[in-house]
């Protein structure tokens, strides 16, 4: 039965539960421990619970919370719980402009300055700052307008590290999910266990032993190793992985080298013993990885794989180097497009396109060329990139969905030769594309009033 797994992503950081005394206007600072059992998790805790979904089976991934919302018990705030999103879904580190009047609120009733919350310090005295790496707190006395604008911005900057994380772990889930979402575990003769990870070394303090689990597709021909770091305080963290052959599906595929899904390259491994197989692989806090047993000869053949995470933006008339998918009419778009061979066999000169399916509309055409894996050159991809030019129009302002995709190719799998994105085409902005001449409160000088800023022609 296929299942979906929604991981925290939220943690409790206002109302009276958290603090030890309530005293009004505003809290004092000593936080309530106990609630962080509701901690916000740190980007490499909630990429090591998305991992450990996929490691017991789930084949979707979609997050809790992504509003904050709160929660009232006799009439008064019992808690207030911060999602990806604060309650008008906009992300924490927007510009000031952008939140500051609406619905967030500002008192650290609501939300707590990260400097205060726990565990900041390890239990041996060492500091540990599982959540973020925190500038020094600016001037808190907020005696004019633009005090209070930079205390906020620092401390809701800190709140807006998980989603910023985000894109990058569903990336990672998205770059395995044409092979894992058709694999399952391999259960056989009631033993699971047929598979070893250990840390390569002395194990650390406060260590959390990694996951590993065998996957088999519906043929129960192919064999996969899916496996996470559960060690979520440090980043490459070494293991050694063991497998035992005997215990494997029966028909499966064995030679030393095995073809790396996560990073798309082989990978040279060794027979330990003559029905054991060992690797070394190090893993970032919370990551995972999929790999499958292969045999060489069972590889001659050219295999095109692309998915979303390999498409990106930049915008060259404007330096930009990575857009956030959106820009204004008649601004030059390049959608920078990353093709991998995950066969042995080369490919010379094959078409690919870019096509606006919103308007079904053929944007653009290129041609890549593969030179195929190679044993002699494990750990390096055969890569190939595509740049596509794209100058949209005012006609087009609005939302578009891009797809690039290959020529038909005879492979074994053709279900992974397209990727898509979706670009905004935004009006133009008149102060900022008109006049040059943005709000930004850059201007304000004086104490009072601070927001009343030569960008402000008239009040």
């Amino acid at each position: 039965y296929p299942i979906n797994y929604h991981p925290q992503a939220f943690g409790r950081t206002g109302g009276e539960a958290i603090w030890e005394t309530i005293t009004h206007p505003a809290p004092d600072t000593t936080i309530n421990y106990l609630p962080y059992s509701y901690r916000i998790p740190s980007p490499g805790e909630f990429r090591m619970l998305c991992n450990i979904g996929l490691l017991r089976g789930a084949k979707g991934v979609f997050p809790f919370s992504l509003r904050s919302y709160d929660g009232w018990k006799n009439g008064k705030l019992e808690h207030h719980d911060t999602g990806l999103l604060d309650e008008d879904l906009i992300p924490f580190d927007a510009p000031y402009e952008d939140w500051v009047y609406r619905e967030r609120p500002v008192e650290d009733y609501y939300y707590a300055p990260p400097d205060t919350i726990p565990p900041w310090t390890a239990a041996d005295g060492s500091d540990f700052d599982p959540l973020y790496d925190l500038p020094d707190r600016p001037d808190t006395v907020l005696s004019s307008q633009q005090n209070t604008e930079n205390f906020l911005l620092w401390k809701f900057a800190a709140y807006g590290r998980l989603w910023n994380s985000v894109r990058g772990t569903f990336g990672q889930i998205a770059r395995v999910a044409p092979e894992l979402s058709g694999l399952w575990w391999w259960y056989d003769d009631n033993h699971y266990d047929d598979a070893d990870i250990i840390y390569d070394g002395t194990e650390p303090q406060y260590f959390a032993d990694p996951h590993i689990r065998v996957f088999t597709d519906s043929t129960e021909t192919d064999c996969y190793l899916f496996y996470v770091n559960r060690f979520c305080r440090a980043n490459n963290n070494p293991y050694e992985i063991t497998i035992s052959l005997d215990s494997l599906p029966e028909g499966t595929s064995i030679s030393e080298y095995a073809l790396d899904h996560s990073r798309r390259f082989l990978i040279e491994g060794s027979f330990t013993r003559p029905s054991m197989y060992s690797f070394l692989d190090t893993l970032d806090a919370g990551e995972a990885r999929l790999l499958q047993m292969i045999d060489t000869d069972s590889l001659q053949y050219a295999d095109i794989r692309i998915t979303d995470p390999d498409l990106f933006v930049v915008l060259p008339y404007d330096s930009d180097t990575l857009s956030d998918y959106r820009s204004c009419p008649g601004t030059p778009v390049a959608i920078h497009a990353s093709f991998y061979n995950m066969g042995m066999d080369s490919l010379n000169t094959i078409f690919v396109y870019l096509k606006d399916e919103t308007n079904d509309v053929m944007l653009d055409t290129a041609r890549v060329s593969f030179d195929g894996l190679s044993v002699s050159s494990c750990y390096e991809q055969d890569r190939a990139e595509a740049v596509f030019v794209w100058t949209p129009d005012s006609t087009e302002i609005g939302v578009h969905r891009l797809r690039v995709f290959t020529q038909d190719l005879l492979e074994p799998d053709t279900t992974d030769n397209s990727a898509t994105l979706v670009y905004m085409v935004d009006p133009r902005d008149y102060a900022t594309e008109i006049l040059d001449d943005p709000w930004d409160m850059t201007e304000a000088t004086t104490s009072i009033p601070d927001w009343y800023t030569n960008d402000i022609d008239t009040l």
